[in-house]
This record gives C-alpha cells, structure tokens and sequence, in this order.
C-alpha cells in the first residue's frame, strides 16, 4: 500500500467530472476560489482559468512540489503546503475531492466557514448519511447538523475509475450552500447531537434525562411533541429547539 492509499488520497483524473465541478460552481473572474488537495493541478488549472484568484492547498508534500513546478506559470494561483483545515483565507467558492477519513471532520469545519458554494466529492456512503431523512437508519447526527445548515445536492455518481489510485467505492460529487449568512454552531451542539443519538429507538424525554444528569446539558422541556417523539424521528429543526435556549445556546 503507497503512502496516498494509506491516507484515503484519491487524485480526480477523469477530465469530463472536472469539468462538471468547474461548471457547477458558477466560478468567474470576480470569484475567489478555495482548493483544499490540489492533487496533480489538473482541476486547479482549469479553476485559474475562470477565477479572480485560486487558493490551492496541499497536505502531501510530494504533490505539493509537483503542482509548484507544474503550475509556476499561473499568476492567479497561490499554492499552499499543509492542513487545507488550518488555513486562513477568505474565498467565494469551495471545491475538493475529500480523503473519506475527513469527510466528518470537515462538515464541522465547513459549519464555522463563510462561503457562498461548496463543490466537493465525498464517498457515496457519506453523501447519502449527509442527506438521510428522519427515521432512516443513515440518519445521524453529522445529518443532522447538516441538513440544519445547509442546503445540500447532489450532481452526479462518481466512477472508482475517476480516481489514482482507484477507491474501493463510489463517489459523489455535491453541491453544499449555506442557510445563513452569519450563524455559526459551537462544537458543543454536535457533542451534544451525537450523545443524544446513542439513545436510538429511545423516546427522546428519556434520552435527555440521562444527558442531563451526566453533562449537565440546557434542555429545552417545553415541547410534549418533541419529547414524546424517538430521538431518530426528530427532524434537524426540531433537534435545534431541543438544545437552543431561546435560540442562543449553541451559537458563537
């Protein structure tokens, strides 16, 4: 197994899904966009080609040098070697192909992120958990806080031979837009989402009584519909009502 199998690296290559990305995010040359994983430069090109300016960041130093040399040339790029989740950069548009043992870690992320469109390409299995309904069993509380933030499409399958080396599964490329212009949730909300969640099948007026006693959490009481439900039925709205306080707790 090389280095990029190990880490979950799957570098895009299918030239005609990059075009898809490229025309879906509505970029021009008033727009900034964001890159996290650069890969071989094949779709950062085609973004410099459209965009104001490209922000393109490289965790595999390996990649990274490649894309230096490869894409010297672009005066509206700007490369970046490290953590794409660390960087601070003010963007429009969002665009990359996720190593799946991220894909958790940047819905949280994402959730403390101003943007106006994010094109990503997640593994199918997390796409759906993304978009999972109420009672379903791919329902959980990613979905949850999700669903609640944004507005979330899907455009296409992705083929496991799109990607070097191919993945064991399939992808799907997504369309991620933010409900609000200026509300950002605290880490606290998803702790909180996915405790409640351990009490599946549980009515959620019992689920709360043991987060209570145990974390000592701000329980909204006042909603018989909400607390005579089973904690998979709660919709994300109705989650919201059970842990905001006046709308305020979980906000920053």
């Amino acid at each position: 197994m090389n280095k990029r199998q190990m880490f979950g690296q799957h570098v895009l290559h299918d030239s005609s899904i990059q075009d898809i990305i490229l025309n879906v995010s509505d970029a021009n040359n008033k727009k900034i966009v964001y890159e996290i994983g650069t890969g071989l430069g094949e779709l950062t090109q085609k973004f410099c080609s459209r965009s104001l300016h490209v922000f393109s960041c490289e965790l595999d130093k390996d990649l990274y040098y490649k894309a230096e040399k490869k894409l010297s040339y672009l005066k509206n790029l700007t490369l970046i070697q490290g953590d794409g989740f660390f960087q601070k950069i003010k963007y429009n548009i969002l665009t990359s192909n996720l190593p799946y043992s991220e894909s958790s870690r940047f819905i949280k992320w994402l959730s403390a992120q101003k943007f106006e469109k994010a094109v990503v390409t997640l593994q199918r299995e997390f796409a759906n958990k993304l978009m999972a309904q109420p009672g379903t069993k791919s329902y959980k509380a990613i979905s949850v806080l999700a669903q609640y933030l944004f507005k979330i499409e899907e455009i296409i399958d992705v083929h496991p031979n799109a990607f070097n080396p191919p993945p064991k599964v399939y992808s799907k490329v997504m369309i991620i837009k933010p409900k609000f212009v200026d509300k950002k949730i605290s880490p606290d909300l998803l702790k909180y989402l996915r405790l409640i969640f351990s009490f599946r099948g549980k009515k959620v007026s019992t689920a709360i009584r043991h987060i209570i006693d145990q974390n000592k959490a701000i329980i909204n009481k006042s909603n018989p519909l909400i607390l005579n439900k089973r904690v998979e039925k709660l919709s994300p709205e109705d989650f919201v009502k059970l842990f905001y306080e006046d709308g305020k707790q979980f906000e920053k």
